[in-house]
């Protein structure tokens, strides 16, 4: 009688096992489909475009970004000049990657005042010259 009952124990358990593999199977093709549909040159750049999209303001960014490092090497140049000493190096870089981060991080700070210096500067002109 036990080896009635393994036999069927062991059949029931080959079919569950058969009905698994074609549900994970059928997962598969799916996932498959979805991996080939997203790696299409299409797909990819309309990805790339609506990343773009959603960084904002890309413009500001560059800008940002260019005058940071502008201002960092400017820096580094004047408290460093053409040193080779390793220690006074070793300064400056410090110097240059704190002032990029700093002008970097507060580029629109920046934008507004330099925009109202020179609205002042423009607005005194011609009073002190009439």
């Amino acid at each position: 009688m036990a080896k009635i009952d393994q036999r069927i124990d062991l059949k029931m358990q080959i079919e569950a096992l058969t009905v698994q593999q074609k549900q994970e199977w059928e997962l598969l093709k799916q996932e498959m489909n979805t991996t080939i549909a997203a790696l299409q040159p299409a797909s990819i750049l309309r990805n790339s475009l609506q990343q773009v999209k959603s960084i904002g303001n890309i413009k500001e960014t560059i800008i940002g970004t260019a005058l940071g490092l502008a201002t960092g090497y400017i820096s580094k140049k004047i408290i460093v000049g053409n040193s080779h000493q390793p220690l006074r190096n070793l300064f400056g870089n410090l110097i240059q990657w704190g002032m990029a981060n700093l002008v970097k991080k507060n580029v629109t700070l920046i934008e507004t005042l330099t925009t109202e210096v020179a609205h002042k500067l423009n607005s005194d002109t011609p009073a002190a010259s009439s």
